[in-house]
């Protein structure tokens, strides 16, 4: 009994030994799992930390490699160039080239990203890739700036696929698309099997940035030649950078050969089936089709379709069956063309039959066409297409409408990425984007407009150019050619640089020559400046000295300075004599230099001429020019072309359509009797050959003004235009000029520009009728402006002490007036409030005249509105 005991026990111990063993060995096997779990947590957050280091490391190097790169790039001068292949990594979100900044922002944590960017001293534009892979990049020194870009050329992907018999051709067309930010030359060629003959209608072509070309490839079999497949590619290669860029097109050419068996069918028609897919309405496509004569003899085949809705034989589709003869053994070549011009969404299907009695052969054709609706139409308004603005900023302007749906939305496109959207469009009314801080660049733009149709159906216009010159605001010049009056010598070389021990010299070539002196003449290369530019300040400098040779110079007219104001020489100033090398300085010439086409082509004058016989020498050893410009608009006053260039001088004749005297007339110019009071009708506008008062007759004359002349008759003459009165109260005349604010103009009001309006004026006391008005008798010039809301009277209150004054302002007033002249410079910035057409007249008014060869001429000239930044 114990031994059993004994042995009962010990088998319990064991079994509890080995529940215990198990238990532990779980625990155990529990903290490992625990532990392993820990690790792997903590490895998994190790390794996305080292992977958003790594990101961002990589980044580091490539902008830094990039920016040091362009540095040295820009360091080289305009022209040089250099390639660097970067390696960009997972996790690159978006990068910008612009200003003076490379950025490249990368994944960063969960929910982050960390922007990694370096400064430089200088501008940069351009692109780099965000995606994944290695990149060549270009580096090109600009004028100013250094342009960072990738290359990439695509084409499309569908290549071309045909079926040709010996000796026989097809055609296809594939496109090349340059991707990068500026312009590629490349090279095409073809590799392929022999057998093939293919012809590229090109094989050199420079690609715009972004944009693309289409190739015509031209596929010939030889003959003979063995059934098969035949492939090979087109290749591009771009020569533009010192890398070579390549893409390939893949082409197969599938061979079959007429069979030569009793049992084949006596008719083949090749391919046998053809389906479509999806073909949006308005497009179309065609099929190139084999009719082949399996027989011994020719057969006459006629050819037909089961459903001829949307195929026929011809691009017209008009054309739905075609018959000819296939001779012994051989096949024919036709097209069948499907055009999309339903307006429903169907599943098309028929079937195109050969017949040739009494054989016959069929192919199916299937298309799954798709109804689109309305395409939006977008019609662009400015810019026009390759308008070059020195300005940094530019108004898109445009306006969109859609037949069947509302516009959802429009956006801005500039080379070829998405820059703007509005979601709030109007049909048919001016819609605007605005682009501001602008470098000198070519911006490739167009304006793509989706719908609200549940196709959201979108549609793009055609691509535009806007070329963005900023040229400095400040010019120095040196001549390009100086001379003595009798041109004899010139020594251009010699007054360009200064201090390089050369110098001109200029001899008094005898007694003094009153009127004119003897002088040195300085003339500039241009400027090459638009009209869109306004002259702030030109300044003449120049390094002389002089030996008088006991003479003297004491009368201003023998040592001016004098600039060539595109009509005569204006005198300027009188220069000093010295006996050792002195600087001379001019005053402000703008007001002999004043438009854009008179800088391009200055003349500078000093004239040397001392009270002695012969010998008296100068020294001349630098020239140079100072030109300070401002970008600006002048707003087009409907003048007629001819007499461009600005400003307005009314050369070829006033634009008078009709005699309307407002906004809305349609007609520009304006004119109307006695606009500032009821009075007689005593005006004459301009040269009026028969004293009518009738404006069809009138002509702006030879000296190319507006003219308004009030008062009496010449003597002798009809009295007309006073009607028969030779006296009166009070008349007045005027002309009228409407001009249009346009978004562009109201956008660089709103950006800070300042409207100008300039003129100049004439106040003639007599207007050639023989006497001026008598005493007590009063004269005023007067200006207005009238906006789409009120009217300004422009000027000040000259007339408030006269017991005949108006409440109104004037330009100009006298009493017993005698001739007088001026200009007005008058800030019109604070009344332009909007968009549209505005109206200024310009005219004047008499307070009375009592004798019929009284009169009173006011004059207007080079009337201008400016509108500077």
């Amino acid at each position: 009994m114990e031994k059993r005991g004994v042995v009962s026990r010990s088998y319990e111990s064991k079994i509890f030994s080995k529940s215990q063993v198990s238990t532990e060995f779980m625990i155990i096997l529990a903290f490992v799992l625990l532990l392993i779990g820990s690790l792997i947590a903590v490895n998994q957050g190790l390794m996305t930390k080292v992977g958003n280091q790594f990101r961002v490391s990589k980044a580091r190097l490539i902008v830094d490699d990039l920016a040091e790169t362009a540095e040295y790039v820009y360091s080289q001068g305009q022209g040089a160039q250099t390639k660097v292949l970067v390696s960009v990594p997972e996790g690159v979100v978006t990068t910008q080239v612009s200003n003076r900044t490379i950025v490249m922002s990368v994944i960063s944590g969960s929910q982050s990203t960390r922007d990694v960017y370096r400064n430089l001293d200088f501008p940069v534009r351009g692109s780099i890739p965000a995606y994944q892979g290695n990149h060549w990049i270009t580096l090109r020194s600009q004028q100013g700036y250094v342009e960072i870009g990738y290359n990439v050329i695509s084409v499309d992907s569908t290549g071309l696929s045909s079926t040709l018999l010996p000796g026989n051709s097809t055609s296809g067309q594939i496109s090349i698309t340059n991707e990068q930010n500026s312009d590629l030359d490349v090279l095409l060629s073809y590799v392929g099997d022999e057998g093939i003959n293919v012809s590229l209608s090109q094989t050199t072509l420079t690609i715009a940035s972004n944009q693309t070309v289409d190739i015509d490839v031209d596929i010939i079999t030889q003959s003979p030649i063995d059934s098969g497949t035949y492939s090979g590619r087109v290749q591009i290669v771009s020569n533009t950078t010192s890398e070579t860029a390549t893409n390939s097109l893949s082409t197969v050419v599938t061979v079959p050969q007429v069979q030569q068996c009793t049992t084949c069918p006596s008719l083949i028609l090749y391919p046998g089936s053809w389906s479509i897919g999806d073909i949006n309405t308005g497009q179309s496509t065609y099929k190139l089709y084999h009719i082949c004569n399996n027989l011994e003899v020719a057969r006459s085949v006629d050819l037909s379709f089961s459903n001829t809705s949307y195929v026929g034989f011809n691009s017209g589709i008009t054309s739905k069956t075609a018959s000819f003869s296939v001779s012994p053994n051989q096949c024919n070549i036709t097209f069948v063309y499907l055009n999309a011009t339903g307006s429903n969404s169907e599943t098309y299907s028929t079937t195109l039959e050969a017949e040739s009695s009494p054989y016959s052969s069929e192919s199916d054709i299937s298309a799954n066409i798709i109804f689109t609706g309305a395409l939006p139409q977008i019609n662009l308004i400015s810019p026009a297409h390759n308008y070059n603005s020195s300005l940094d900023y530019a108004l898109f302007v445009y306006n969109v409408t859609d037949a069947d749906s509302s516009i959802a939305s429009c956006s801005l496109i500039i080379n070829n990425q998405t820059n703007q959207t509005n979601n709030t469009i109007t049909e048919s009314q001016t819609q605007t984007f605005t682009l501001t801080n602008l470098a000198q660049s070519q911006y490739h733009w167009t304006i793509n407009c989706t719908d609200d149709s549940p196709s959201s159906i979108e549609n793009s216009a055609q691509t535009r150019t806007l070329i963005v010159s900023n040229p400095p605001s400040t010019f120095y010049i040196t001549p390009e050619l100086a001379f003595e009056e009798d041109y004899d010598p010139s020594w251009t070389s010699q007054v360009q640089t200064l201090n390089d021990g050369s110098y001109a010299t200029s001899v008094d070539e005898g007694p003094p020559s009153y009127p004119p002196a003897d002088y040195t003449e300085f003339d500039f290369p241009s400027l090459g400046l638009s009209e869109n530019w306004v002259i702030d300040s030109v300044i003449f400098t120049v390094s002389h000295y002089e030996d008088l040779g006991g003479g003297a110079l004491v009368e201003d007219d023998r040592h001016q300075i004098q600039c060539y104001n595109g009509v005569d020489w204006q005198a300027i100033n009188t220069w000093n004599s010295s006996l050792a090398w002195d600087n001379y300085t001019s005053p402000d010439l703008s007001t002999c230099i004043n438009t854009y086409d008179l800088a391009n082509d200055i003349h500078i004058r000093m004239t040397f001429d001392p009270s002695v016989q012969t010998g008296p020498e100068q020294y001349i050893d630098f020239a140079q020019v100072e030109v300070n410009v401002s970008p600006a608009f002048f707003v087009n006053l409907w003048d007629l072309a001819l007499d461009s260039p600005l400003p307005v001088d009314f050369s070829s004749g006033l634009n008078t359509s009709e005699n309307t005297f407002g906004i809305d007339a349609d007609d520009g110019w304006d004119w109307q009797e006695n606009p500032y009071g009821s009075g007689l009708n005593a005006v004459e506008f301009n040269i009026d050959p028969d004293m009518d008062s009738n404006i069809g007759d009138s002509t702006v004359g030879s000296d190319n003004r507006i003219q308004v002349k009030l008062g009496g008759g010449a003597p002798g003459a009809p009295a007309s235009p006073d009607d028969g009165s030779t006296t009166g109260f009070l008349t007045s005349g005027a002309y009228g000029i409407q001009f249009e604010i346009t978004p562009e103009y109201y956008n660089a009001i709103q950006n800070g520009g300042s409207v100008m309006l300039t003129f100049d004026w004439i106040a003639d006391d007599d207007a050639d009728y023989g006497d001026s008005l008598s005493v007590g008798e009063e004269a005023w010039i007067k200006a207005r402006l009238t906006t789409p809301s009120t009217t300004v009277w422009l000027g000040s209150d000259l007339d408030a002490s006269d017991d005949d004054a108006d409440a109104n302002n004037e330009i100009w007033f006298m009493d017993d007036p005698i001739d007088d002249s001026g200009s007005e410079t008058i800030n019109l910035t604070s009344s332009i409030t909007q968009m549209g057409d505005y109206y200024i007249d310009l005219g004047a008014a008499i307070g009375g005249w009592s004798a019929s060869t009284e009169g009173f001429g006011a004059y207007f000239d080079n009337v201008l509105i400016t509108i500077t930044g």
